[in-house]
C-alpha cells in the first residue's frame, strides 16, 4: 500500500507491505521457487506486516533476507509468528549483520507514518492459524490526531486468509479510531472456497469425527501429519488426544518448531492463561478439566438432590468415572517419549510432517519413513525409532492439494507396500478415505464409526471412502461465511482475492455482495496493476481508479545444498521481467525506478530482448517423444502398474502338470 505526496519539487513515496510469500517452482523446473519483485519500493518501505505465518503469506522474506536486501527494515507481525520466522531466517543466515529488525504486535494498535497509518487487530481472523487484521488509512496530512474526512484519501482492510472473524468489532468500527464516521473504502476478502455454499466446517466438527477416527484403532500407535504451520489444527489434535487418551509427542523440525512456539507463546492465548513455559500440557490440563466439568456437570446437579448415603455413593461413583485425566507431551528426545515406544502403543501419537509426498516434502518425516530413512528408521540418540511399522496407523489430516493427488496416493502405497502400516486414513473435502484394510477390517470399521449423517462407498480398487465426516476443515470461508464477514465490515467498496476461478469471483459479486445490497469493485484486479482508492465524499462516491500495470517480474531462486542437510547452502536468484507491453515503464521490476542499486546489486536481471524470445510452453503444445525412448522395444515402453512382477516362463513339463490338476478341479 503506497502513500504519494509532492515535496520540494519531487514526489514521496511510503509504502507498507502486507504479507510476502514465495511461490514452489512446479515439479521438473531448475528453480526451486519465485519471490515477489519488491527489490524497486524496498527504498520507500517503511514496513512489512505479516497477517499469518502460512508459507504464501511470509515465507519470501528468508530469501530476501539471504540476498541481503531487507537488512535493518522493520517487519511487523503476532509475537508468536516473528518468533518462527526469526529463528527460520537465523537458520538460514550466516551474516547476522543482513537480519531485518522485528517488531511484535500485541492485541489491537495503530502504527503511525509519514503518510499512512496502519491500525492492527492480532488474531482477529480465524484461518487454519489465527491471522492478524490490518487497516491501512492513507492521509493527506502528516497529521495523526483530530483527522477529518478531508485529511484522509482512503482506507484498506486486509486480513490475509480467513473463515470466521474472531473480533467482529474490529472490522465494524471502520475508521472511527481515528474519529471519522465512515466505513473502509475498500475490503480485501478471501474467495478461496466462494462459491462453495453455505457455511465452512470449523474445528469442532472435525474433532468429533478424528476422535470416532483414531478410537477405532485401540491396539495401534498413531503417526498423524499435518500442515504443521496449521495452529488451529494442533489444537483440535490436542483436545483429540485427551478425548482417546494417548500421550503424544512430535517428529519432524516445522511441528516441533510450532510445538515449541506453542510452549512459550501459549496454545490459544486469547482464552488461556500464558505461563512461562510447558503451555501444552498446561493447554491439555485446562482441557481435560473443563471436559470432566462438562461431562459431570448433570451429575453432580443431581447428587446435591440425594440425601441417601447408598445412592449418594454411587453417584459420586459415577462422576468419578467421568473423570478425564490429562494426556501429556514430551518431546521426542526425552526419556519419558521414549519409553513410550516401548509400553502399550495404542496409547501414543506422534505428530509428523508431511501430508502431500511430492518433491518439495521430500525432507518431511512421513516422506523419509515410507522410504525407510526417516528419524523413525533411525537408532541414533536423537532419533524416534519405530520398530515394527505393521503396528502403526497413518493418519494424513490434509487432502492432496490440486496437482498433488498422483505424489499422495505413491506415498500411501509405499506406506502400505514397502513398510506395512496396518492402515492409511487420508483427509479428503467432506471425509475421509481409508487404504489397507481387507473387507473383514472395513465391515469392523464400518460397524464402529457409521453413524448419524455419515455415509460410505467404496472405490473401484476397494477403497473405502466415508463421507460426511470432515476431518480436515477448510480454513477458508464459505460463501455464507465470507457474506457475513462482509457485512460486517461494511465496507464502501468490496474485492475478491486469493482466487483465479471466475466462478469464485462470480459468486462473489452476484451470491454474495448484490444480494446483500454490498457495492464490488466489479471485476478482480490484475497482478502487477497498480489501483488508487479514492474514498470520496461519500460512501456511493468511492471508487477504484486503475493507474496501469507493471511489468510481470519475479525473483527465481534455487537453495543448492548437500544432500540431508536442511539449512545453508548457496542460494541463486535471478530478477525475471516479461515485457509484455502492459507497462509504460522500460525498467525491470514491480514498481522499479531505475534507482534502487543498493536493493537491486545482488540480484542479476534477465535482459529484455532474451525475456522476449523465451518461448512459453502451453498445454496445448504436443510434447515430443524422446528420439531414444522410440528405440526402445514396445514391450519395455509399456506401463505395468506399480510394483507388478514380471512374467513367470514355465517350462513345458510344469506347464502340463499345472492344466492336468486345472482339469481336474473342473471336473
Amino acid at each position: 500500500v503506497c502513500a504519494e505526496w509532492p515535496e520540494n519539487g519531487a514526489v514521496r513515496r511510503e509504502i507498507v507491505i502486507l504479507d510476502l510469500g514465495k511461490l514452489l517452482a512446479p515439479h521438473g523446473s531448475e528453480w526451486d521457487g519465485g519471490l515477489p519483485d519488491v527489490l524497486g519500493i524496498l527504498k520507500d518501505t517503511v514496513d512489512i506486516k505479516i497477517s499469518h505465518r502460512h508459507l504464501d503469506h511470509m515465507a519470501a522474506l528468508i530469501e530476501l533476507t539471504r540476498l541481503g536486501v531487507l537488512k535493518g527494515k522493520k517487519i511487523s507481525g503476532a509475537a508468536r509468528v516473528l518468533y518462527i520466522l526469526e529463528n527460520q531466517i537465523k537458520a538460514e543466515v550466516s551474516d547476522k549483520t543482513l537480519l531485518p529488525n522485528f517488531h511484535p504486535l500485541e492485541g489491537e494498535g495503530i502504527d503511525h507514518y509519514e503518510r499512512l497509518s496502519v491500525e492492527y487487530c492480532v488474531d482477529g481472523m480465524d484461518h487454519s492459524t489465527p491471522s492478524t487484521i490490518f487497516r491501512v488509512l492513507g492521509r493527506t496530512t502528516a497529521r495523526t490526531t483530530e483527522l477529518t474526512a478531508t485529511d484522509v484519501k482512503g482506507s484498506y482492510l486486509f486480513y490475509g486468509d480467513g473463515r470466521r472473524v474472531q473480533k467482529p468489532e474490529f472490522l465494524s468500527k471502520g475508521l472511527r479510531a481515528f474519529g471519522i464516521e465512515r466505513q473502509d473504502t475498500l475490503h480485501d476478502l478471501d474467495l478461496t472456497n466462494a462459491k462453495k455454499p453455505g457455511y465452512c466446517p470449523d474445528e469442532r466438527d472435525a474433532e468429533k469425527n478424528l476422535t470416532d477416527l483414531m478410537s477405532c484403532f485401540p491396539q495401534n500407535g498413531l503417526l498423524t501429519s499435518l500442515i504443521s504451520t496449521n495452529d488451529r489444527r494442533l489444537k483440535t489434535l490436542y483436545r483429540v488426544f485427551n478425548r482417546i487418551q494417548r500421550n503424544f509427542t512430535a517428529v519432524g523440525h516445522n511441528v516441533e518448531m510450532s510445538l515449541r512456539a506453542h510452549n512459550i507463546f501459549g496454545v490459544d492465548p486469547e482464552y488461556e492463561a500464558v505461563s512461562e513455559k510447558d503451555n501444552v500440557n498446561e493447554f491439555l490440563e485446562q482441557d481435560a478439566r473443563q471436559e470432566t466439568d462438562k461431562r459431570t456437570a448433570g451429575l453432580k446437579a443431581r447428587l446435591e438432590a440425594v440425601t441417601d448415603p447408598s445412592a449418594r455413593a454411587q453417584l459420586e461413583e459415577e462422576i468419578y468415572a467421568q473423570y478425564l485425566p490429562p494426556v501429556e507431551f514430551k518431546s521426542r528426545g526425552s526419556g519419558k517419549a521414549k519409553s513410550w515406544l516401548q509400553g502399550n502403543l495404542g496409547k501414543l501419537a506422534v505428530l509428523v510432517t508431511g501430508t502431500q509426498g511430492n518433491p518439495g516434502e521430500m525432507f518431511s518425516t512421513l516422506y523419509r519413513f515410507a522410504e525407510g530413512w526417516s528419524t523413525l528408521d533411525a537408532d541414533r540418540h536423537t532419533a524416534y525409532k519405530v520398530d515394527d511399522p505393521r503396528k502403526w496407523v497413518v493418519i494424513i489430516d490434509q487432502s492432496a492439494i490440486p496437482g498433488n493427488h498422483d505424489y499422495q496416493r505413491r506415498m500411501v502405497e509405499k506406506l502400505l507396500r514397502n513398510r506395512g502400516v496396518s492402515a492409511v486414513a487420508v483427509a479428503i473435502d467432506d471425509g475421509f478415505k481409508i487404504y489397507g484394510m481387507d473387507k473383514a477390517r472395513q465391515n469392523e470399521f464400518l460397524k464402529r464409526y457409521i453413524s448419524g449423517n455419515r455415509g460410505h462407498y467404496f472405490n473401484t480398487d476397494g477403497t473405502l471412502v466415508i463421507t460426511g465426516a470432515p476431518i480436515h476443515p477448510s480454513g477458508h470461508a464459505y460463501k455464507e461465511d465470507i457474506g457475513e464477514i462482509a457485512a460486517m465490515a461494511n465496507a464502501d467498496l468490496n474485492h475478491g482475492t486469493h482466487t483465479n476461478d471466475p466462478e469464485n469471483t462470480t459468486a462473489f459479486h452476484v451470491d454474495i455482495c448484490e444480494n446483500r445490497g454490498l457495492r464490488h469493485v466489479g471485476r478482480q484486479f490484475d497482478d502487477f496493476e497498480h489501483n488508487q482508492i479514492e474514498m470520496g465524499t461519500s460512501p456511493s462516491d468511492a471508487r477504484i481508479i486503475s493507474l496501469g500495470h507493471a511489468h510481470s517480474s519475479i525473483i527465481l531462486f534455487k537453495i543448492i545444498r548437500e544432500f540431508g542437510k536442511f539449512f545453508g547452502g548457496t542460494l541463486r536468484a535471478k530478477r525475471v521481467t516479461k515485457v509484455d507491453g502492459n507497462s509504460g515503464y522500460a525498467e525491470a521490476g514491480l514498481f522499479s525506478d531505475g534507482v534502487s542499486q543498493q536493493y537491486e546489486k545482488n540480484v542479476v536481471a534477465v535482459d529484455f530482448a532474451a525475456a522476449n524470445r523465451v518461448r512459453i510452453v502451453s498445454p496445448d503444445d504436443k510434447m515430443q517423444p524422446d528420439p531414444a525412448m522410440l528405440t526402445l522395444p514396445q514391450e519395455e515402453r509399456r506401463y505395468k502398474g506399480i510394483d507388478v512382477p514380471g512374467a513367470v516362463r514355465l517350462d513345458e513339463r510344469k506347464r502340463a502338470q499345472i492344466l492336468e490338476f486345472a482339469g481336474r478341479m473342473v471336473a
